[in-house]
């Protein structure tokens, strides 16, 4: 139900009043055991809340958090192509292009029929091509280029 609330209000792109109820729906979990550690570990409830918060936080430009709210949730739920591409987007902003491309062919390989994230691998490839096969930019778009979407 709740869950319901948080993307009605990213639907209406009231990120800032979606980003609290994302917060604490991605933070609810359960105790179980870890098949690889044997060690208890908190395994989210709602894995996919994990998603909504990265995208409350991309659109909040808080970059950092958001990466890491799209890793959680790419730990529970690895199939996700368009986690990979916002996780690409978000590694882009940040300037770290070889990460930003391999989440797009992430992406890619999970949903080759999505052509954003066939672009998005296309304009990388380009910007790393015109940049003399540097790959690093610590300011991405300011050569003009578009960012990926």
């Amino acid at each position: 139900p709740r869950s319901r609330i948080a993307m009605a209000y990213e639907a209406g792109r009231r990120f800032d009043l979606a980003l609290p109820i994302a917060r604490e729906l991605a933070s609810k979990g359960k105790m179980e055991t870890d098949p690889k550690t044997g060690r208890p570990a908190t395994v989210p409830l709602m894995p996919e809340m994990s998603f909504h918060l990265g995208w409350c936080l991309l659109n909040l430009n808080q970059t950092e958090e958001a990466i890491a709210a799209y890793r959680a949730g790419l730990r529970s739920i690895p199939d996700s192509a368009d986690a990979y591409n916002s996780l690409g987007i978000l590694l882009y902003r940040k300037g770290d292009k070889p990460g930003a491309r391999d989440a797009f062919a992430e992406a890619f390989r999970l949903r080759p029929d999505l052509l954003t994230i066939k672009k998005n691998i296309e304009r990388i490839d380009a910007e790393i091509a015109a940049s003399g096969g540097n790959s690093t930019n610590p300011s991405p778009g300011s050569s003009g280029g578009d960012t990926p979407k």
